[in-house]
Order: structure tokens, then C-alpha cells, then sequence
């Protein structure tokens, strides 16, 4: 079961779930929080020795096997000489060379990253869609375990925050620039020892996982996965529209800096069709098998949704009985999204 602790912030009323109907309301619990609070400290664990190999890849992106060291050591210089390539390759944005659609992103790079002037570094992409520091931190209180699953890691926001509530992080992309930056930033926060990356699809990893714990090949860390973080692609800065059609001019989830709605003039709700790159629907069923065989898991999932995400649907994921939470996640009074917890991680009562 996992480890639970208080997650920091506050409470506050919202007309998002006060206009739902009366049914919904009933079947999806609800909490709005702040995470304009305090970041929480690092646990005493974040300093412990590590033993554990991180999973290597090569340069086509895929996983392999370290056969002998001396053929480890020149895959790990290979690795990194790789990475640093990716990473070279980034421009190095200033206030005056930013540009223009990124700007309004530029003023929020400490909310984003803390320690963004000790070296951060994002692709265009990632500062649309990189979840603010202060959330990060607020749902990782909240999957404290030993071993979570962060199944789209993009940068490292989240994986970051996971590194200093878990034991153990296993970080997913299918990018293999977002790997290399997400690294990067680790480092710079000293957690990059506790999470193991791995570039790779997560639809084929979540896949080909049941099969691999059946034959007994998976990691110690992979064995020990309590909860899966799910943060895939919203579709892109226009993701509010999607509810009017399920077409994306783009593949990043993004949570851009906009005004929260009028009670009375809220936007369309936004399917879980939407998600990228399948039905989250389909994406979310992917990581109930991770966590054990049919009937056997105990769904302890945290999903990231764009705040104007039908709840209906959001309702409908969970097993006959089981509860669900809606946390709103507010920042300068704004509502950005909302975290819906599954299985032990959904507080009761």
C-alpha cells in the first residue's frame, strides 16, 4: 500500500464541480487545492545509498542488456555522448531571445522550475506543457510509495518531485531529447540517481509488462511499481476546444496560462478521446495492467487531466464500487487541471 502523507495547500470552493449534476457529484469526489504553499522539504530516504543500476539504452532509443563491463562502460560514454548532442543542439533562450509565442511562458520559468537559473533546460515544447513545480510537488505527496511509474516524463517535472516522496522512480519517454533533458534537470535537483529513465513507448512497455512479470524479467524496481502517474498529451495549447472536435494541430499537453472560466460560461468538456497518443481511455487500462493482472491490481493511478475534463468519463475509469478524486489544481488563483486519484490513492469519506 502506499505510503501517504499530508499533501500540503489548501482547500478552497469552486462553481467548477458546484454546477455538476446532482448524481455526479456523488459518484466523483472532489477536493480544490492550492499549491501556491511551500514546497515540502526533502525526505530522509532522498539521501540514502542507491545499489540499483539505472536501465540503459542505446542510441536507437531501445533497451538493452549490459553484457560485460567493459561493454557497459563504452555503452554509458556512447549514451552520454549522444545525449550531450541532443542537448547542444537546444537554443539557450535569454528575455530578449525568447520567442514571441513562448513569452508569457518565460515569465513563469521559476514557477515552472525553482532552480531554472541553475541550468534548466527545455525543448519549445516542454514549456507549454511541463507541469508547474509547486503541482508537481503537491501529487507526488500524494503517490508517496516505494517504486512509482511516471508514465510520459517529458522533462522531469513530475519525476522530479516523485524522486524526493518515493524510493524509486521509473521515468518514460518516448523522446529520446526528452530523456536527455530530463536527466539534465535531475541532476541539477541531485535526484538523478533515483530515477531510472527509459526511453521507450509507454503503450508497448504497459503491453508487454504482464508478459514480462509472468516470466520473471522484469527489474527489482519495475517489481516494486506501487502507482503509475499518467500525464499524456492534451493536444496541444488549444486543447479547451477540444471538446468541439477531437482534432489536434498539435501532440503536447499543455497547460498554458489562461483565465479560469465564468461560472456561468464554462468551456466544452474535454473527451478523453482527446489524449494523445490513444483514447486515454485505452491508456489508462494500459497502466491498470501494470499494476497487476485482472482482479488482482489494486489501480492506484494518478491521472493528469486538463481542467475542463469530463467528468463523467473521469467516473467511469474506476471499478464498479470503487471511489474516485477530482483534485483541482490552483495556482495564483488560477485553476490549471485536475489530478484524478484511483484505487488506495482516492481518500475516503
Amino acid at each position: 500500500m502506499p505510503k501517504r502523507a499530508r499533501a500540503p495547500g489548501s482547500s478552497r470552493p469552486t462553481s467548477f464541480f458546484a454546477s455538476l449534476p446532482a448524481e455526479l457529484r456523488a459518484s466523483v469526489q472532489s477536493a480544490a487545492v492550492s499549491t501556491d504553499a511551500a514546497l515540502p522539504a526533502p525526505t530522509a530516504a532522498a539521501k540514502a545509498e542507491r545499489g540499483e543500476k539505472r536501465r540503459r539504452v542505446d542510441g536507437e532509443g531501445e533497451a538493452v542488456v549490459d553484457s560485460a563491463e567493459g561493454g557497459e562502460e563504452q555503452e554509458e560514454a556512447d549514451d552520454e555522448a549522444h545525449e550531450r548532442a541532443l542537448l547542444d543542439s537546444l537554443p539557450r533562450y535569454t528575455s530578449s531571445t525568447i520567442p514571441t509565442h513562448l513569452r508569457k511562458y518565460w515569465a513563469q520559468r521559476h514557477r515552472l522550475f525553482s532552480l531554472f537559473s541553475s541550468g534548466i533546460l527545455l525543448d519549445d515544447e516542454s514549456w507549454f506543457s511541463v507541469t508547474p513545480e509547486t503541482i508537481a510537488a503537491q501529487i507526488a505527496e500524494r503517490c508517496r510509495c516505494e517504486c512509482v511509474l511516471d508514465a510520459f516524463c517529458g522533462v522531469g517535472g513530475n519525476a522530479i518531485q516523485f524522486a524526493w516522496a518515493c524510493e524509486r522512480v521509473i521515468a518514460i519517454d518516448i523522446d529520446p531529447l526528452k530523456i536527455a533533458l530530463a536527466k539534465h534537470n535531475a541532476a541539477i535537483y541531485g535526484v538523478a540517481d533515483r530515477i531510472t529513465f527509459i526511453c521507450t513507448d509507454f503503450l508497448t512497455y504497459a503491453s508487454e509488462f504482464p508478459a514480462r512479470k509472468r516470466a520473471g524479467t522484469l527489474t527489482p524496481a519495475e517489481e516494486s511499481i506501487e502507482v503509475v502517474f499518467l500525464s499524456p498529451p492534451w493536444g496541444g495549447v488549444d486543447y479547451l476546444t477540444a471538446g468541439d472536435s477531437t482534432e489536434s494541430k498539435s501532440s503536447a499537453n499543455g497547460a498554458p496560462d489562461t483565465p479560469t472560466p465564468a461560472p456561468h460560461a464554462p468551456p466544452s468538456s474535454y473527451p478523453l478521446a482527446a489524449l494523445r497518443p490513444r483514447h486515454g481511455k485505452e491508456i489508462f487500462e494500459l497502466a491498470r495492467g501494470v499494476l497487476g493482472e485482472e482482479g488482482e491490481g489494486k489501480d492506484n493511478i494518478a491521472y493528469f487531466l486538463p481542467r475542463n475534463t469530463d467528468l463523467r468519463e473521469v467516473g467511469a475509469l474506476a471499478r464498479e464500487g470503487e471511489a474516485v478524486e477530482v483534485e483541482e489544481e490552483w495556482m495564483s488563483g488560477k485553476l490549471k487541471a485536475v489530478t484524478c486519484y484511483y484505487g488506495e490513492l482516492a481518500r475516503r469519506g
